[in-house]
């Protein structure tokens, strides 16, 4: 019985796994759009809309793209030096920011 319950669960995340991906790739397919946005309600037609569906796009596809990277490893970036030393620069930013932002005692 414990076989056949894994067996769909590896179905499932496996179907789940391949609709992100899907998702992934149709979001930014559709990015490819941009340009062709228009938005007629507003001071400034052809910039407005034009940023409001990138930024909405590129938010979705992120987050889509970071829950299949949750699921997969495959689909995480490589590790490397320049990523290591802004990993490092930005902890050391928040540390500093932290200690300067807190209450004098």
């Amino acid at each position: 019985m414990e076989k056949s319950f894994q067996r769909r669960h590896s179905q499932f995340g496996l179907f789940v796994e391949r609709a992100l991906l899907w998702d992934v790739r149709a979001g930014l397919a559709l990015l490819l759009l941009t340009p062709f946005v228009i938005s007629e309600n507003t001071v400034y037609p052809f910039v407005v809309g034009k940023a409001l569906y990138a930024r909405m796009l590129i938010e979705v596809v992120f987050a889509l793209w970071a829950a299949l990277a949750c699921l997969n490893p495959a689909f995480r970036p490589p590790r490397s030096v320049p990523a290591a030393l802004w990993r490092r620069s930005f902890k050391a930013a928040v540390a500093l920011g932290g200690a300067t932002l807190a209450p004098k005692l």
